[in-house]
């Protein structure tokens, strides 16, 4: 993994002068790998409604389509896709329009971890995909090559807009399936846009794009590139896995690229965005920030995968009953099964109430673990006293401010002979280097769905 480069990443999009470019793996990601987000699947269908609608069709020309799939290079993907939408417009009844709206058309959002941490980059968006799971998820709308002066301004990310740079499923006539560069399909002015845009922006990222060296779309938008940028003095940049990287680093050089790996992995894509867009982005005080229910959700959906890459814990602990929304819904995810208990935490105030009197005399009856702070007492259920030597225990909180509580509890628990992380979902920057995982670092006011300032009180 080069340092310089992924500090250069993180420099483009704190300076707002980085263009993403996703490909297919981020509508795979998306949909838990849809096989019509994938453009064999998709050449494979288009086939299959051929075959269902022309049984007259010579055989020897589904058979050189699927001769070229099962030798998928770019040119034999184009050459493929192009046989599939003359067939498919040769049909009366606008067959190739249908075909998009019931393939792509019907992709389904299924995993929201790597749409959240795309959001987070807060860069303009251009795509290679056809489907607009990624636009109804952002509430973008889809602009293709044909929009002429809208496309240079959503380039420029100055319009709730995703450039689709190859047409989208809602607009048959935008859709450039197959062809093998740009000059076939699209016109100078698009060509002019792209130059001005990026000659702003610098910084071009591709995201999705582990299988570039076979996919059609990488392989024209880098020929470009190269031809239409020659003197760039910021190369664009591709995510790969590590295998991938060591498989094909001279290939994508050759194309003008500069692989990155950013983990070992597909799974590692989105916790590696989220770091990136968390160090690029101010942790200084400002506006009072409300966290939406589909933000925590994605949140919490790519802390899960950082969290069982990592570590994998027997049990989890959440810290209080307020905090417990985080921990629960993140171990949604979870198939193994993963315990989650809660702990009862009040504030260290004098008098106590008396229903909180009855509770202490209960808990402490029962052999609860006790634990004080400067501000909480915090007990936890007793069945942590039964647990064997090397448990993997994680603290788990919705926020972090001080970390007086977790620090403390975990070295308790330590202690006791277990082995204990420390998690929550948005912490003070203060306490970021004593925790283990977390998403947000945020020293201004902030609010949950189910809370106010600070997650808690009511705004």
């Amino acid at each position: 993994m080069s340092v310089t480069l992924r500090s250069e990443l993180v420099a483009a999009v704190r300076e707002k002068t980085a263009l993403l470019i996703l490909g297919t793996g981020v509508t795979l990601s998306a949909t838990r790998s849809h096989e019509l987000a994938s453009w064999t699947g998709l050449i494979r269908h288009g086939v299959a409604r051929i075959q269902d609608l022309r049984p007259t069709v010579p055989k020897r020309l589904l058979q050189d389509i699927e001769r070229l799939l099962r030798d998928p290079t770019a040119d034999n993907l184009i050459v493929a896709a192009e046989r599939v939408t003359a067939l498919l417009k040769e049909i009366p009844g606008g067959q190739f329009d249908k075909w998009l709206r019931d393939t792509v058309g019907k992709l389904k959002l299924q995993d929201t971890s790597l749409l959240q941490s795309i959001r987070d980059l807060k860069a303009p968006i251009c795509t290679t995909n056809y489907d607009t799971v990624l636009d109804d998820y952002l509430d973008l709308s889809p602009i293709t090559w044909r929009d002429g002066a809208q496309l240079q301004v959503a380039l420029r990310g100055e319009s709730k807009a995703i450039a689709h740079l190859h047409g989208v499923w809602s607009q048959p006539e935008s859709v450039v399936f197959g062809y093998g560069s740009y000059g076939d399909a699209i016109h100078h002015g698009y060509s002019q846009a792209l130059v001005r845009a990026l000659s702003a922006l610098h910084t071009v990222i591709f995201i999705g794009m582990g299988e570039g060296i076979k996919d059609p779309n990488f392989a024209g938008i880098t020929k470009w590139l190269k031809s239409a940028l020659p003197d760039n003095t910021s190369p664009p940049v591709v995510l790969l896995t590590e295998s991938e990287v060591k498989r094909s680093y001279d290939d994508f050089t050759a194309r003008g690229v500069l692989p990155l790996s950013y983990g070992v992995s597909h799974d590692d894509l989105a916790p590696y965005l989220g770091d990136i867009a968390r160090e690029a982005s101010s942790s200084k005080p400002g506006e009072p920030r409300s966290l939406t229910w589909e933000e925590v959700c994605g949140y919490l959906g790519r802390l899960f995968n950082r969290l069982y890459r990592d570590y994998q814990p027997d049990i989890v602990v959440a810290m209080s009953g307020p905090g417990n929304f985080a921990p629960a819904y993140c171990m949604k995810h979870d198939t193994n099964d993963t315990p989650v208990v809660c702990a009862v935490t009040f504030p260290s105030r004098m008098p106590k109430s008396i229903s909180e009197q009855q509770f202490l005399t209960a808990a402490g009856a029962a052999g609860w673990i006790h634990q004080r702070t400067s501000r909480w007492d915090i007990y936890l259920p007793n069945v942590i006293n039964y647990l064997p030597l090397g448990t993997k225990i994680l603290l788990f909180d919705d926020r972090v401010v001080t970390g007086e509580a977790q620090r403390r509890m975990a070295l308790l628990l330590t202690s006791k002979g277990f082995e204990v992380k420390r998690a929550a979902l948005i912490i003070h920057p203060q306490v970021e280097h004593e925790m283990d995982y977390y998403e947000l670092a945020l020293e201004g006011e902030y609010y949950f769905p189910w809370g106010g300032k600070l997650g808690r009180s009511v705004r």
